[in-house]
């Protein structure tokens, strides 16, 4: 669930056409948006990083607009994009 809101967001932000998924994945987020960290921190991975130690990987999370780059997959793994 967290991933199709945190896709449904990053889809929001782009602002651009979208196929029925990734339409669907928006309309999930903007539903939730309001009560996006209640709904985050209490489905069932939420919990499970709560309860393991891992809450303040859930704040970075939720945190929205946090940075102005976006990763790049290169050769299997995310790197910082780099424009020209």
């Amino acid at each position: 669930m967290e991933d199709s809101l945190g896709a449904g967001a990053v889809i929001h932000a782009l602002d651009c056409p979208t196929d029925a998924e990734a339409r669907v994945a928006r309309g999930a987020y903007l539903a939730a948006a309001d009560d996006l960290d209640r709904i985050i921190r209490s489905c069932v991975s939420g919990r499970e990083l709560i309860g393991e130690g891992f809450e303040d990987d859930v704040d970075l999370a939720l945190q929205l607009d946090a940075s102005k780059h976006a990763p790049l997959m290169e050769g299997g793994f995310y790197a910082r994009f780099q424009p020209d």
